[in-house]
């Protein structure tokens, strides 16, 4: 199978994201890297990668959308995403990709452990009723459906994009993962996680402890992205009404313990409620210009989970 890799980078860390890339090239994959810095600089990747330069933060779902347009114009089959902050031993990518066929739609993901907080990151199956629940491996065996996972360390074969679609732009960074996951379950398509691939990835937050409860604290930008974009899924078709129900939940309630835990309290409070104004009024996209300047500070673009 012809195999491309996309990786989507935000002000990255320039030896973290050659190592990734020269495992992944490594694998015999083509390795195409979209840049979404505002003011990119030299990044000292291995030679046979290809470069996309946005120019500023179009968001993870717009680098994603060039990504696999890239692949698909040259052949590819199977299309891997990568966020710049994963790591994955040799031998990844054909061990990930071998359970797909290319002539049919179907996306595998592999296991992943949080590199800063030290534990298996989940993957979700939905009741009947469409709530979440969380799925863990636990020991290696077959691979096994779920409903929702990351992005990141995920194969789709290039078919599987003329039934689901492409990443919702709406969405801009949070979320983007679950709405497609949950797109493509309701036209059929199968998603399922492969327990004997790993690999380590960076969520990119802390927590903090507020009695029983673990609140895992990012900057402001994205809570207004988090809580925002919750509503949102609420809008789409393929998103049950139990699991955007839920989500709105946890966001309101984890982002406004954050105004007690964490620093910059005033910016997170704008931050929260203009998420909560914007998402009932369906606002989509980039933030607006108010705040469209904080949107290119850095932070981590890893893919987000329920």
């Amino acid at each position: 199978m012809i195999v491309f890799a996309v990786v989507v980078a935000y002000y990255p860390n320039p030896e973290t994201l050659a190592r990734l890339a020269q495992a992944i090239g490594a694998d015999g994959a083509n390795v195409v890297v979209v840049d979404n810095t505002p003011s990119p600089t030299d990044l000292p990747l291995p030679g046979e990668c290809t470069v996309l330069r946005l120019g500023d933060n179009m968001g993870i779902a717009r680098a994603q959308n060039v990504g696999i347009a890239h692949a698909r114009e040259r052949g590819a089959e199977v299309i891997v995403f990568f966020d710049q902050d994963s790591a994955i031993d040799s031998a990844f990518v054909p061990k990930l990709v071998s359970s797909l066929d290319a002539g049919r739609p179907g996306v595998v993901g592999a296991v992943y452990f949080d590199e800063t907080l030290g534990f298996e990151g989940a993957s979700y199956k939905l009741t009947p009723r469409g709530y979440p629940k969380q799925v863990r491996t636990g020991a290696a065996g077959e691979p096994y459906p779920v409903d929702v996972r990351i992005s990141s360390g995920s194969a789709a074969t290039a078919v599987t994009f003329d039934v689901a679609g492409l990443m919702d732009e709406d969405f801009f960074i949070d979320y983007v993962d679950i709405e497609w996951c949950l797109r493509a379950r309701s036209k059929g398509v199968p998603i399922r996680v492969d327990p004997g691939v790993s690999m380590k990835h960076s969520i990119g937050k802390l927590s903090v402890d507020v009695g029983p409860l673990k609140v895992f604290v990012d900057g402001p930008v994205r809570t207004y992205y988090r809580v925002r974009n919750a509503f949102l899924l609420a809008r789409k078709p393929s998103v049950p009404l139990l699991f955007s129900a839920k989500e709105i939940t946890s966001e309101l309630v984890h982002h406004f313990l954050q105004l007690f835990v964490a620093d910059r309290r005033v910016e997170r409070l704008g931050a929260y409620l203009l998420g909560i104004r914007h998402g009932l009024a369906g606002v989509a996209g980039r933030k607006p210009d108010r705040v469209a300047t904080a949107a290119s500070t850095p932070s981590s673009p890893s893919g987000t989970q329920p």
